[in-house]
């Protein structure tokens, strides 16, 4: 049996978390969480929302809620 994934945590050497959610937007149809030092990508249903955001681990997490561009989530929260 074949089993598929249906989420990874990347970080990358060189690369910020803002930098791999930007670049993960352009995929499509994925729900992205953004972490202090890694990115969450998954592919499972908005809920409660698309994007997400934990600016220190410990906090809560940031909800984009209906928002449906990351760059207008990120400026929100004063993150870009």
């Amino acid at each position: 049996m074949i089993k598929k994934g249906k989420a990874a945590d990347i970080q990358a050497e060189g690369a910020s978390p803002i930098f791999i959610a930007l670049m993960a937007e352009t995929v499509g149809n994925v729900r992205i969480g953004i972490y202090p030092n890694h990115v969450h990508i998954d592919v499972i249903p908005p809920n409660p929302s698309r994007f997400w955001l934990v600016k220190e681990y410990g906090q809560s997490p940031i909800y984009s809620g209906n928002e449906r561009e990351l760059q207008n989530f990120l400026r929100k929260e004063n993150v870009i």
